[in-house]
């Protein structure tokens, strides 16, 4: 909020005063910096006790401990511009190693199977794959686009696109209606300009950002979340339009909250804007690497 707005309701707010009064930003980032400092002392004593939870990969009090450091390793880069001392304490926290420095610390929150009493699946999926004609979200045009070889004179798909998103028809559908629909202009019939997906890759049809144009019935042919990181479909060009929750891993999916890849990529910022401690490349590539592999 303070990276959006700038000063905002802190002290007041979390004490409960109704029309809270603002606080200046740097004052809400200090606070945030001093929970977590009182978080890790209360963590390193010997008496403590802490929330163990496979929901979230935490097994013990270190779990926690490299996920606050990792959390002020994140501040301290946000704020470089007007903090003075973040590339010291970015270093001390390098050099410390006290922080999510592999793929076995990923901090995210795990789904499961369960159906209901609780609904447990990731929550885009169950609002994506109940039954055909329900799902909610278009995919973006420009992503898939990015993701797509030939593209930009790219030459190679990039390996996590099938993981991301699932076709449920190709361009080639019996249908002819249907498959007007994939070709690079919206078909006559519809009356009114609907983005469709406009390079040469069968199936990977959404819509463009900011359009807010009306929605066709077209749920049961637009591409749709994939095996990651909802637990939906990964597609092996089945062309299967979406019939219930039983898919696939059935919402087993993850929400990312603080994942290797995200450290590398912030490690990469600050070695190049503070140079800190590594080589910016070095730690892009690994952040590439981290998110195939993940």
């Amino acid at each position: 909020m303070i990276d959006y707005f700038g000063d905002v309701p802190y002290g007041e707010a979390v004490a409960g005063v109704s029309n809270p009064k603002r606080d200046s930003g740097s004052d809400v980032y200090a606070a945030t910096i001093e929970l977590l400092d009182a978080a890790i002392a209360n963590l390193n004593k010997e008496s403590a006790s802490f929330y163990t939870s496979n929901l979230f990969n935490v097994v013990d009090s270190e779990d926690w401990i490299r996920f606050a450091n990792t959390l002020k390793l994140k501040i301290y880069l946000q704020s470089r511009l007007v903090n003075n001392g973040s590339a010291a304490i970015i270093n001390a926290i390098i050099q410390d190693g006290n922080y999510i420095t592999a793929a076995t610390h990923d901090f995210q929150f795990n789904w499961s199977t369960n159906d209901n009493n609780p609904d447990s699946k990731h929550p885009i999926f169950t609002r994506n794959f109940d039954s055909p004609g329900v799902i909610t979200n278009y995919m973006s045009n420009h992503f898939m686009e990015e993701l797509n070889a030939g593209v930009n004179d790219k030459s190679v798909v990039d390996p996590r696109l099938r993981y991301y998103y699932c076709r449920q028809a190709d361009r080639n559908a019996e249908n002819t209606t249907e498959q007007d629909c994939f070709g690079l202009l919206p078909p006559t019939h519809y009356g009114f300009s609907i983005p469709f997906f406009t390079s040469n890759f069968d199936g990977y049809w959404g819509k463009d950002f900011g359009d807010d144009g009306g929605i066709p019935p077209d749920t049961g042919f637009i591409a749709t979340w994939g095996a990651y990181p909802v637990g939906g479909l990964f597609d092996n060009n089945s062309f299967e339009a979406i019939v219930d929750r039983s898919i696939a891993i059935q919402g087993t999916g993850i929400s990312p909250i603080m994942l290797l890849s995200f450290v590398q990529f912030m490690l990469a910022e600050s070695a190049l804007t503070l140079g800190t401690i590594g080589d910016a490349l070095s730690y892009q590539i690994e952040g590439v690497t981290q998110s195939k592999d993940k």
